[in-house]
């Protein structure tokens, strides 16, 4: 069984704080994946924690998604991929205010400015944003 680490980069700064690891299933479970047609694709979720008590940032999880094929017949070939667990996209014609708790969201919109609680980010979503 092979164990990957997995360290996001934040805009935040805070590069190398979080760490997550994961293990891929065993080199035949991987053939045998890659043989069949409906098991290439695998979806994993990793939750990335603080790498010490001392760090004080929240934890950060992802899907790691892994494509299998084989090589020469009997070689595995992983291909990894990080994603996020969820994409909210406007597809409303009007704009959308967005309140998430979740510390580590990246929008492609605007921060709403107009925030009773700080435990909660809000965000203004116009036609085709996403967060």
């Amino acid at each position: 069984t092979l164990c990957l680490q997995v360290s996001p980069i934040l805009s935040d700064g805070s590069n190398g704080d979080l760490v997550g690891m994961f293990n891929l299933p065993p080199l035949e479970r991987l053939v045998s994946m890659a043989s069949s047609s409906d098991g290439k694709r695998k979806i994993i979720e990793v939750t990335c924690s603080p790498s010490s008590r001392e760090i004080r940032a929240s934890s950060l999880t992802t899907h790691i998604s892994f494509n299998v094929s084989l090589i020469d017949g009997d070689h595995a070939f992983i291909e990894l991929s990080i994603t996020p667990r969820a994409v909210l996209k406007n597809k409303l014609p009007v704009p959308v205010l967005v309140r998430t708790p979740m510390p580590h969201a990246f929008p492609t919109c605007e921060h709403h400015e107009n925030v009773q609680d700080s435990n909660y980010s809000t965000y203004r979503l116009n036609l085709l944003e996403t967060i």
